[in-house]
């Protein structure tokens, strides 16, 4: 049919205008349509249902009398309480300028009934003024009619749409086919209205989702309603993820109306608090309240919430069995179209194990974890914020710095968890001993930093001797008594340093200095001692370069035979050519090697060396003597000590028996198992054993009982008094007896005098060492030695 012939028909008046009832009758939304005075002249069902009457109580009444109109909208409260807000359009676009009615329409509703008032052109201007698409088809499928919506979906115009098939209008090869789903749905039971729902792309290319209502024509054919819910479903999905987010939430959520009633709550709430939603729902949320803050600062909360509309912070609150808890609170103010506040929403995390991590973080971070005392971090603090309050004062305090003497022996006797509990017995008696205000603090390993506030010199001084001989108090650790003793030094603000790194460095070089004294001492900073660790650290530098370039040289100093005068061994004794000092004593640098670990590169140096002087004075024709070499305790514990020995023989081609190793009871009393069994397996290889400066330390009979020992040697000071002072003279004579019944060999040293070689000689001592036969030389002059006739005492 032409699309003249289809519009002439469309305006066909009685059968259009029964068509055009029947669409607004079937349409979802509420449809009211009135005169300029306000009468209704026309109410669907939809419409009518919303005022709580039927269309015929609505039509004819004036709509001011059904609801609240403004200029260009209506608010209707429906039955159920809820409010609908109807939009008025003024039926102009058809009907001309002179027009007398206005359409009001809302966005939700069902089907309505006719008025006869209402002329046809009326009628086409709702259809049309829908948002909705309304068409019309004949028994081919042909449009007989369609508003403009319509029209828009296809991308075209009313007019061109009328007396076209879907077929011709929607492409259908390489695509799904925009509209199919517009065709009359064939199944309509029993005349209601099917209402399938499905996805099209429109001319646009944009997908909308479209629900259809069919609508029974009397003639062939019918109406189809498509009603675009495109944004109501991603409305309804949007607010099922809201849900969803909310009852899944971790963090609490609460919701109250404007007085603070609590409207409603998740899931999380009641976990977090032990209300249930039905405990708490209509209650005040101040029930909540810790009791922790007063009114005026909560007043701060909601002045802040309801002027900025925004509040969050940190405060405590209480569950519902009483116990108090830590929650990080956001409060946001709601706010409706007029300004006014409609809700308050408040998100909750409880981070009552999270403030508990956090100081629990801190505390380690500022304490130390076996004694509890502060720690290095937290004495920095304090140590500044005195030195300023001091400044800012004039006043004083005392630095101190304790280190435990030999607390090492005691780990490596009994255990760490014994030192440790050691450690905290010395931190006790610290603390008792200085005021509250003072600073007792673990600096690392057994040293400790004490601050003594406000005091002077005077005062410091009692306070550092009152601890040294506290920490010198016998212990008793697991039934076992255990003897430690202190090394205090000493620094004052301002007298020895005005900022903290100065006045802990003087304090730590004082104790230096207190421990080169003997320890168990108390040592008060003095500028000299800056001059002497410039030095020591000149010479450590020295000593490292010397390393590298191999600036040591050996002297050998003579062992004889007492008896015969000959000459039976050696002694290396060490030497450093430095650049700008010359040939430096090892008086004056090896206490700095051992304290620095330099004398372990050092040592292996000089095993080396003595093995391959051997060698050449075996190649020189010269008979193998044994050269004895001082080891400390620091070689000895490292564990490759024994293999490098080993490595150097082998290395040179000297047998074992060319070495003599010299220990002194230091090195047993480190790890003394560990010692033990490395002196075993140097005496399995001819490798010669003796003690150093025997009597000298804690001597124990033990060590001669159990390590294999060759050689004892008596230190030159009891040597010096010989033959006149007795108790140097019984003191040679016991531990010649003691040797001689042990079947270990003896050698005196420090040897000076005739009268002592032949006291030495005639109690039963058999070697000597000293300047009464030579100092020590260089290797050519010792090989020279070597030829030389004996020197009889």
């Amino acid at each position: 049919m032409p699309a003249a012939a289809q519009v002439s028909t469309l305006q066909a008046l009685p059968r259009a205008y029964r068509r055009l009832r029947l669409i607004i009758e079937h349409l979802p939304q509420a449809v009211i349509v009135a005169d300029v005075a306000g009468t209704v002249l026309l109410a669907n069902d939809a419409g009518a249902r919303l005022f709580a009457r039927s269309v015929a109580e609505a039509e004819g009444r004036r709509i001011t009398a059904l609801a609240t109109a403004g200029p260009d909208s209506l608010t209707v409260i429906g039955s159920n309480g809820a409010a609908h807000t109807l939009r008025a359009t003024p039926l102009t676009e058809e009907l001309g300028e002179d027009a007398d009615c206005v359409l009001w329409m809302s966005a939700d509703g069902d089907p309505g009934a006719p008025h006869p008032a209402l002329d046809h052109a009326v009628l086409r201007e709702i259809v049309d003024q829908m948002p909705n698409l309304v068409y019309g088809k004949d028994e081919t499928g042909r449009f007989i009619y369609a508003n403009r919506a319509t029209a828009r979906a296809f991308g075209t115009t009313v007019e061109d749409l009328i007396g076209r098939h879907e077929a011709e209008l929607s492409p259908v090869s390489g695509e799904t086919g925009r509209f199919r789903a517009l065709q009359p749905p064939p199944d309509l039971a029993d005349g209601v209205p099917a209402l399938p729902e499905h996805t099209v792309t429109d001319a646009t290319g944009a997908h909308r989702i479209l629900q259809t209502v069919a609508v029974p024509a009397s003639d062939r054919g019918g109406f189809d309603i498509c009603v675009d819910v495109t944004l109501q479903r991603h409305m309804e999905g949007s607010l099922r993820i809201a849900t969803e987010v909310f009852e899944r939430c971790r963090e609490s959520i609460m919701v109250t109306d404007p007085v603070r009633s609590v409207i409603f709550v998740n899931p999380a709430f009641t976990t977090m608090t032990g209300f249930g939603a039905d405990e708490i729902v209509g209650r005040s949320a101040d029930s909540l309240r810790s009791g922790n803050y007063d009114a005026a600062f909560y007043a701060g909360i909601w002045s802040e919430v309801d002027t900025v509309g925004y509040w969050q912070g940190c405060l405590s609150s209480r569950r519902k069995s009483g116990e108090l808890f830590d929650q990080w609170l956001s409060i946001t103010a709601v706010r409706d179209s007029g300004g006014s506040i409609e809700r308050y929403i408040s998100i909750a995390a409880d981070i009552t194990g999270y403030k508990y991590a956090q100081a629990r973080v801190s505390y380690l971070a500022h304490y130390d974890t076996v004694t509890g005392l502060p720690n290095r971090a937290l004495l920095q603090e304090r140590l500044n914020t005195m030195i300023k309050d001091a400044a800012e004062g004039c006043g004083s305090f005392g630095v101190l710095y304790v280190d435990l003497d030999r607390f090492k022996q005691i780990n490596d006797s009994f255990g760490h968890h014994v030192g440790d509990q050691v450690l905290c017995e010395v931190a006790t008696r610290l603390q008792t001993a200085v005021s509250p205000e003072c600073t007792v603090a673990r600096y690392g390993g057994d040293e400790f930093v004490i601050l003594i506030a406000k005091a002077d010199e005077r005062r410091v001084a009692a306070i550092a001797e009152a601890i040294r001989a506290s920490v010198a108090a016998d212990l008793i650790i697991e039934g076992v008594q255990l003897g430690t003793t202190g090394s205090v030094g000493v620094s004052l603000y301002p007298r020895h340093g005005t900022c903290a790194a100065d006045l802990l460095k003087h304090a730590d070089l004082a104790l230096y200095h207190a421990k080169q004294r003997g320890r168990n001492h108390l040592q008060l900073f003095a500028p000299s001692m800056t001059h002497a660790a410039k030095e020591r650290l000149r010479i450590e530098a020295g000593l490292r370069r010397a390393i590298d370039l191999r600036g040591f040289r050996l002297h050998y100093q003579p062992q004889v035979d007492l008896a015969t005068g000959r000459l039976v061994g050696a002694e290396a004794l060490i030497r450093w050519l430095d650049p700008d000092r010359g040939l430096v004593n090892p008086n004056d640098f090896i206490g700095i090697a051992e304290e620095s670990g330099l004398i372990v590169p050092i040592g292996e140096w000089v095993i080396a060396e003595v093995c391959r002087q051997q060698r050449a004075w075996q190649q020189e024709g010269r008979q193998i003597v044994p050269i004895a070499v001082n080891v400390s305790a620091l070689q000895f514990q490292d564990a490759g000590f024994v293999a490098r020995t080993i490595d150097a023989l082998a290395r040179h081609c000297v047998p074992g028996a060319a070495l003599c190793l010299e220990i002194t009871e230091s090195v047993l009393m480190h790890s003394p198992d560990v010692v033990g069994q490395s002196m075993r397996n140097l005496a399995a290889l001819g490798i010669r054993l003796a003690l150093d400066d025997f009597g000298t330390g804690f001597s124990s009979l033990n060590y001669l009982k159990q390590l294999p020992l060759h050689r004892l040697k008596i230190d030159g000071s009891f040597v010096k008094g010989l033959p006149s002072n007795d108790h140097d003279a019984a003191i040679v004579r016991a531990v010649l007896s003691l040797a001689h019944h042990l079947g270990i060999e003896v050698v005196a040293e420090g040897v000076e005098a005739a009268e002592q070689a032949r006291f030495l000689a005639e109690s039963g001592c058999r070697l000597g060492q000293g300047h009464f036969w030579s100092k020590a030389m260089p290797p050519a002059d010792f090989s020279g030695a070597l030829a030389t006739p004996p020197v009889l005492p």
